[in-house]
């Protein structure tokens, strides 16, 4: 009896699936921004909110600093 993983299976008939996803850039402290990424805009500057302490993102909130996600 050949019994195989579900998983094993899906993978020999459709390939492996992508889990990469394309990088958008760099923010401005050299993180790589992909897509969904929260960031931190104050000025000309983006931060990926997920790579600052806490005390940091309060500071650029408190100096004004736009939520945005990266597309």
């Amino acid at each position: 009896m050949d019994l195989e993983h579900p998983v094993v299976t899906a993978i020999r008939r459709h390939g492996y699936p992508k889990t990469q996803k394309e990088p958008l850039g760099m923010d401005d402290l050299g993180n790589t921004i992909y897509p969904g990424d929260e960031l931190l805009v104050i000025d000309d500057y983006k931060f990926v909110k997920d790579e600052l302490f806490y005390e940091t993102v309060q500071v650029l909130e408190i100096l004004g600093a736009e939520e945005k996600i990266a597309k």
